[in-house]
C-alpha cells in the first residue's frame, strides 16, 4: 500500500497570509546544497551565478506582486533570509478581491520558481527545498531585530 507522506504544517492556524503585515522568511536549496556562494573569512559573502539570479529576482518580486515591500534580505551559501511586506487587499480591474494573488505564499513561490527558470536558462541547476520558514512580525522591536539578525548572518556563517 502507497503511503502519502503527512505533512504537519507549521503555519499559523486562523493566519491569513494575504493579509497586510511583515514575514520573515528563509527559503532553503534543496539538500541545503552550497549553490549559491560563499562567506569569505572576512564574513563577506561572494553570489555564485545562480546567487546572482536570486538576489535580482529577490529584487524583481515588487515589479511582479504590486503588495509586495522588500525590505532587507541576505543570499547565503545555502539559503536566504527575507524581510517581506504585504500592503493592504490587491484587487483585480474589475474591483474584486483577488483569492491568493499576492499572498505569501504565492509571492514566494513565483520567487523560487523564477530563479529556478532562469539559472536552467543558463545551463545551470537550482533546486529548492519544498516550502519555506515564515514568522509573522508584529512589531518595529522584532522588525529590527530580523534587520540585525540578517545584517549579521554572513559574519555569523564566517565565524562557524
Amino acid at each position: 500500500m502507497h503511503r502519502l507522506h503527512n505533512r504537519r504544517s507549521i503555519r499559523l492556524p486562523g493566519w491569513d497570509y494575504a493579509s497586510p503585515a511583515w514575514y520573515s522568511v528563509t527559503v532553503c536549496t534543496h539538500d541545503r546544497a552550497r549553490v549559491l556562494g560563499h562567506v569569505d573569512p572576512h564574513g563577506r559573502m561572494h553570489l555564485s551565478p545562480v546567487g546572482q539570479f536570486v538576489e535580482a529576482c529577490l529584487r524583481a518580486i515588487p515589479a511582479h506582486h504590486p503588495r509586495a515591500v522588500l525590505d532587507a534580505f541576505v543570499v547565503m551559501p545555502d539559503h536566504v533570509h527575507l524581510i517581506l511586506g504585504l500592503a493592504g487587499e490587491h484587487v483585480d480591474g474589475a474591483g474584486r478581491q483577488r483569492a491568493g494573488a499576492g499572498s505569501l505564499g504565492t509571492v514566494v513561490g513565483t520567487w523560487k520558481a523564477a530563479v529556478t527558470r532562469a539559472a536552467r536558462a543558463h545551463g545551470i541547476g537550482c533546486r529548492w527545498q519544498r516550502g519555506y520558514y515564515e514568522h509573522i512580525v508584529r512589531s518595529e522591536t522584532a522588525l529590527d531585530r530580523h534587520r540585525r539578525y540578517i545584517a549579521q548572518n554572513p559574519a555569523r556563517w564566517a565565524r562557524r
